[in-house]
């Protein structure tokens, strides 16, 4: 592309992101272009042409990429209504043709949408845009010979096809400069077609590939579910992953290349072609929530049956059944060790291992159990498994591959995206005044830049006690800057802003700016956002749980939602299906929705991307960043994704960022662990012992803890306690850690801590104790707390018939809320035990808080983090020690306490509902009261079939339950199919 050319498109470009953000036109910059948008239309049709001729096939992509943005400005963007005398379906046809030569086939079906098929159109054109639009009506005869070989473009008939086309590019050639555009596009289409179709690669790289077994995955009903592959799965298969060899394939995919659907090709040839149960393992429950809805619908109808185990870290006994009889189990580490720990033989029949979010490995908080398992997993000799090892941004992967097993050709490295990502950072240009500079790394037409992007009259705003107009305090702040960003980006699509932390600099922090600017009606506001019915039941929903006072609830009403780690799980999901579903179009976010769930997002706000490490603000992981503005730009959703940094000062961690430089490596946390012990002990020149370890503060034998029970989980099921230290070398080199110990210093190292923890181990147990210790999933410091009170051996385990029983909460939960690492001696034993009370009977969050006279933050922190996650998760482990000791005869009460406690239900009935499907903590407890009205007592199945039987009386007593808001009526009927 020339550079007159190049120079016109980036002021086009600039031109319609001034226009997009209804910059005034007197402070629009001196757009040549506007005077010569002809000029530039044939010119960049021209060029088209000359670029289908390069050989150079990257060359090709790049440059149609950037033609297909310009051709797509013209129809159907912000500046388009400046434009005249461009055909608009045609263009849009011809656009979404280059994008898909240019390998963006989602972004070429989703211009389309909203194009009506013309009867104008030439039958080129129209097999064109039915092709594109993944409608395929066998309207002509091309669109005939198409369906024919849809699933497999080779033959006659594809000869037949493409033959007939040529023809008529000839043809045009000579008389109609239409038909020839048309002809050349769609010949250049159904070349890439055939490369990267679904049927071709299948039956090129897939074991033993049968069309009829492959049909009612990939077709069905007569529809083309998946017509083909991103380049980014073409590799995947290239390399061998549909193999039938038991093997390590690591891939490396940028988010939204199509993992999922990746996943789905290779879970399939695992059940139905290899008779193989597939475990899917996912670091955390938000995402596995969203893989098992994301998965389920295409694979249920090829009858495949897939389980998400996910909550709670003892498995229930419904979930133990449906285990032995799932395809397909989708499990976080910790719930699969629970498992395991239930049923050590349960785990050997899953011999195909896809290992999601790779990275998080390296984790500070879930690191350890991810890399145990993965030791595990890879390292059981009698067991042979195929495992797909996935990140989206490790530099290392090859690395770790390695340590897995796998060989080089099983390796696939990907950089493909499907959806373009522009980034800008905001700079100030003078006293209130900020402009964007967009791309900053490239040369034009990518890089460009927007004056007045943000001006002085954002911040004004009318004093209602004086009439004056005014500017708003603080409006150079990045709080302020990073608001203003999202509301002026919001016409053209969801927005998120992320930040690094919770409080007044971060989501606290942007949540006040947000409101202080609509609560002065401010000039940026510009608040015509429409709420919606769905909406208000939210903001309802919210004023329940939260208050009607509270700033959630208030922000909602001006379509916008906040997410971080400290709410509630179900408010996070109600955040993440509200900006899914549009019911808002802003979301405040942090890591804890940004690094995990797939958002349909335009434009994402940096707020900053720095965080406090207890002595300076530092940047977070340039690999996290990467992963975050990733999450940017949907396929089939958006057609660019755009990032903004506000922060100027990050401009240069930003470019590095989408340099692909400096990268961090994720070497474990083990690793991580072992390195910080030895830069410590060489410091302060001390030697390393057990009875250092145990000196240190509760936060280091947390840690030190992980590593006991790592030692613990990876010693073979059938060694005595004596044993241990024989096994421990191969303990040792299996790990990552060890690969990643490269000095003898360090080998040392690793080597003295895990000898010294091996006798503590065998110091601090008795062997006869042994067996109940490594079934238990607890650390020994936790096991021997407990043996020391005897808490296990109460009678109360097989007579316990109350879930408030007094005697429980005196003699079980107050002595393991008293165990030292737990952390919560700051909780007087009355308030936790009053909080208990509240929770196991029903009350919203604002009520605990209300009854118990304390700030609402320290309700909420005291019901999800020290009851629902630090006491539950002891709880559960002391439980699990209780099965081993009374067997069959625990109450089933005692037995699933834990998990009442963890979603704050009252009943074993109300349990049996959670577990077949209802979610909805309040509605739940409105079915409690119906059934105790009407004296049911039936249990699980049963208790389903029975509402299902009497769903009328039951939705009407739901609907006049004032404890039922219409949310939690409207999920609870969905989800126990209460219609």
């Amino acid at each position: 592309m020339n550079n007159a050319l190049g120079n016109m498109i980036a002021q086009l470009e600039s031109w319609e992101s001034a226009a997009e953000f209804n910059i005034p036109e007197e402070d629009w910059v001196g757009y040549v272009v506007r005077n010569r948008t002809d000029d530039l239309y044939i010119s960049a049709f021209s060029a088209i042409f000359e670029s289908l001729r390069k050989e150079d096939a990257n060359a090709l992509k790049s440059d149609l990429r950037e033609l297909a943005k310009t051709l797509l400005i013209y129809s159907k963007s912000a500046a388009a209504r400046y434009i005249k005398g461009v055909e608009p379906t045609l263009n849009l046809i011809y656009a979404a043709a280059c994008f898909y030569i240019s390998d963006y086939p989602a972004t070429a079906t989703l211009i389309l949408k909203d194009v009506s098929n013309s009867d104008s159109l030439l039958d080129e054109e129209k097999f064109l845009y039915t092709f594109l639009l993944r409608s395929i009506s066998s309207s002509n005869s091309y669109e005939e010979l198409f369906s024919d070989v849809a699933r497999l473009p080779t033959g006659k008939i594809w000869d037949e096809l493409n033959d007939s086309i040529r023809d008529s590019m000839a043809l045009g050639l000579e008389e109609d400069p239409r038909l020839y555009i048309a002809s050349k596009l769609l010949l250049k289409c159904l070349e890439r077609y055939c490369e990267y179709s679904v049927g071709t690669n299948l039956s090129n790289f897939a074991h033993e590939f049968l069309p009829e077994v492959w049909e009612p995955f990939l077709f069905n009903e007569g529809a083309f579910s998946i017509w083909e592959l991103f380049p980014s799965q073409k590799i995947a298969l290239q390399n061998g992953i549909l193999s039938n060899q038991d093997e390590v394939y690591s891939l490396q995919m940028p988010t939204s290349s199509g993992k999922t659907s990746l996943c789905e090709i290779v879970i399939f040839n695992e059940v139905r072609v290899r008779q193989k149960k597939v475990l899917f393992i996912v670091p955390f429950r938000a995402l596995a929530a969203e893989i098992k809805a994301g998965i389920t619908a295409r694979l249920q109808l090829a009858d495949i049956n897939v389980l998400a185990a996910y909550g709670g870290n003892i498995p229930t006994r419904s979930e133990g059944q449906n285990i032995e009889t799932t395809d397909v189990l989708i499990v976080t580490p910790e719930k699969l060790v629970a498992i395991s720990q239930m049923n050590s033989e349960l785990l050997a029949e899953f011999t195909t291992v896809i290992c999601d979010e790779g990275h998080l490995i390296d984790d500070r908080s879930r690191g350890f159990q991810y890399e145990v398992l993965l030791t595990r997993l890879k390292s059981n000799e009698d067991i042979r498994r195929k495992i797909v090892f996935i990140s989206a941004i490790l530099p290392n992967i090859d690395e770790i591959h390695a340590w897995l097993g796998g060989s080089e050709e099983a390796l696939s490295v990907s950089e493909y995206k499907p959806v373009e990502i522009d980034y800008a950072i905001l700079r100030r240009q003078q006293k209130d005044y900020w402009q964007l500079s967009f791309n900053t790394i490239y040369e034009q037409p990518k890089s460009y830049f927007l004056r007045n992007f943000i001006v002085k009259d954002d911040f004004r705003f009318i004093n209602r006690n004086t009439g004056n107009r005014n500017l708003l305090p603080q409006r150079g702040s990045p709080a302020m800057l990073a608001s203003i960003s999202a509301l002026k980006s919001r016409k053209h699509g969801a927005v998120a802003i992320f930040t690094t932390q919770k409080g007044p600099n971060g989501v606290s922090g942007l949540t006040n700016a947000m409101l202080r600017l609509f609560e002065n009606d401010a000039f940026s506001c510009n608040d015509d956002f429409q709420q919606s019915e769905a909406l208000e039941q939210l903001r309802d929903y919210i004023g329940f749980q939260f208050g009607t006072t509270h700033k959630l609830r208030a922000l909602l009403s001006h379509g916008i939602g906040f997410h971080h780690g400290d709410l509630p799980q179900e408010i996070r999901r109600e955040m993440e299906e509200g900006i899914q579903g549009n019911l808002f179009n802003i979301l405040i976010c942090t890591t804890t929705l940004a690094e995990g769930v797939n958002l349909p997002i335009r434009t994402l706000v940096m707020h900053t991307i720095r965080r406090f490490n207890g002595r300076i603000m530092e940047p977070i992981k340039l690999r996290n960043i990467k992963n975050i503005v990733g999450r940017v730009g949907r396929a089939g959703k958006e057609a660019r994704g755009r990032v903004i940094f506000v922060n100027s000062d990050e401009q240069n961690i930003a470019e590095s960022v989408f340099r692909d430089e400096r990268m961090e490596p994720a070497k474990g946390a083990l690793f991580n662990l072992i390195r910080n012990i030895d830069q410590s002990i060489r410091e302060l020149n001390i030697q390393l012992s057990n009875d250092l370890f145990e000196r240190q503060n509760p936060e280091f034998l947390s840690i030190l803890d992980r590593i006991d029970m790592a030692l613990i989980d990876l010693v073979p099921g059938d060694i005595e306690l004596n044993d241990f230290e024989d096994h421990l070398g191969d303990i040792l080199e299996s790990t990552l850690a060890f690969r990643y110990c490269d000095t003898d210093e360090l080998r040392a190292r690793i080597e003295e801590v895990f000898r010294l923890r091996s006798q503590h181990i065998q110091e601090s147990i008795d062997a006869a104790r042994w067996p109940a210790l490594k079934s238990s999933g607890s650390s020994p410091r936790y096991f021997n707390y407990l043996e020391g009170l005897e808490v296990v051996e109460l009678d109360l385990w097989t007579e316990l018939e109350d879930v408030l029983d007094e005697h429980w909460l005196e003699e079980v939960v107050l002595e393991v809320k008293e165990y030292p690492l737990l952390d919560l001696e700051d909780i007087e034993d009355g308030l936790l035990l009053q909080v208990i009370r509240l929770w196991l009977s029903g009350c919203t969050y604002v009520e605990i808080s209300t009854d118990l006279g304390i700030e609402f933050d320290d309700a909420l922190e005291v019901v999800c983090s020290s009851i629902g996650y630090k006491l539950q998760e002891l709880m559960s482990k002391v439980i699990q020690l209780a099965i081993n000791s009374h067997g069959e005869n625990i109450s089933e009460l005692a037995l699933n306490w834990s998990s009442l406690l963890q979603y704050g239900l009252g009943t074993l009935q109300q349990l049996d509902l959670f577990e077949r499907g209802a979610t909805d903590r309040l509605a739940i407890w409105g079915i409690q009261r119906y059934l105790e009205a009407n004296n049911v007592q039936l249990r699980k199945n049963r208790l389903l079939r029975f509402l299902r039987n009497n769903s009328v009386a039951v939705r009407l007593h739901l609907e006049q339950d004032a404890r039922v808001p219409m949310l939690s009526f409207n999920r609870i009927c969905k989800e126990l199919s209460l219609s």
